[in-house]
């Protein structure tokens, strides 16, 4: 059985259906956040603000379908965020397209809609968590809350097994000038 999905041709035709049990979800993969990115604690996307990986197991299990978008060839442009974040822009027009992704898939009828972004929240240039109390939540600190989503890595989603499990090869950057593709799984049902 597939979906009828041909409304996001509209919003961004650049993308893959697959069984949503084909997602993988790993405890090393928030543990790489959490000790190895300059963004952990950083963004409300990123964790600790993020559902933890006990919570996307269990968000994963409730959906029969999932769709991985590409965003292709994207160049870096420069470091312009507070972070040293390249792909500033590119990655505001990502979680745009996703965001829109979300509003056409529930206007067809797939209420329960709901993305995971590649890569930190990219809204401001200066996360309000940089002035926020620790226990200040996304609803309360966020100058975006209705349009944050966490990160798939902050959630614990293992990216390069869920992309080989559905016949996808990643290619990891080996410059950050390197022009390269984002990644987004949105699930649908």
């Amino acid at each position: 059985m597939s979906l009828d999905v041909g409304f996001l041709d509209e919003v961004h035709g650049d993308y893959c259906v697959f069984d949503a049990g084909l997602i993988v979800v790993e405890d090393w993969v928030r543990l790489r956040c959490r000790y190895g990115c300059s963004s952990y604690g950083k963004f409300y996307s990123c964790p600790p603000y993020t559902p933890s990986v006990d919570e996307t197991r269990e968000l994963v299990g409730e959906f029969d379908w999932a769709v991985m978008f590409f965003f292709r060839d994207l160049d870096p442009g420069e470091e312009t965020s507070s972070m040293g974040h390249y792909f500033q822009k590119q990655i505001r027009g990502v979680h745009e397209v996703m965001l829109e992704a979300e509003r056409q898939s529930f206007l067809n009828g797939y209420y329960k809609a709901f993305s995971f972004w590649g890569l930190p929240c990219s809204y401001c240039k200066e996360c309000t968590i940089q002035t926020n109390s620790p226990e200040t939540s996304c609803k309360e600190g966020c100058r975006h809350p209705t349009k944050i989503r966490p990160t798939i890595e902050g959630s614990g989603i293992n990216a390069f097994k869920t992309a080989e499990n559905i016949g996808i090869d990643l290619k990891i950057l080996q410059d950050p000038e390197d022009q390269t593709t984002i990644y987004t799984i949105m699930l649908l049902d």
